[in-house]
């Protein structure tokens, strides 16, 4: 009966700390699993800048080399650049405005396009024109 005993006591000792040990792995990989989560949503940007948005937009028109109506922009760029819809016209309007898109007036339509061609002439001009009145102002 004593062996009986102590070998029934031994075998749950054995029992409560392969419990215990069980507890403290779930435990512990729930905790780090947390900390984990907090750590990737406190890193992750909120959003995108504006210029953010014009440098994706002015690549999205580069990439495509095409001609597009408003809508179109607004569903091409938020599913392949991730620039929310509701801001595709306001950063359309920033890039028309400093002559990195061209458009034009068709019928109804705005018809927005950019290639890199003619970005590259657009800063040719801006720069030439900056050496042109650095001289003039220079020579006065």
């Amino acid at each position: 009966i004593v062996s009986h005993t102590s070998k029934h006591c031994s075998a749950h000792k054995h029992f409560i700390i392969h419990r215990c040990v069980k507890s403290f792995i779930i435990s512990y990989c729930v905790k780090s699993t947390l900390v984990l989560l907090t750590l990737y949503t406190m890193s992750r940007k909120k959003g995108l800048s504006l210029d953010e948005k014009r440098e994706r937009m002015l690549d999205y028109f580069h990439e495509q080399s095409s001609v597009f109506t408003i809508q179109q922009l607004e569903k091409g760029c938020s599913k392949q650049k991730g620039i929310v819809s509701q801001s595709v016209k306001d950063v359309l309007k920033s890039l028309v405005d400093d002559d990195m898109v061209l458009y034009d007036k068709i019928g109804a339509k705005n018809f927005y396009w950019s290639f890199p061609s003619e970005v590259a002439i657009v800063v040719r001009s801006c720069s030439n024109l900056f050496l042109l009145l650095t001289c003039f102002f220079c020579s006065k």
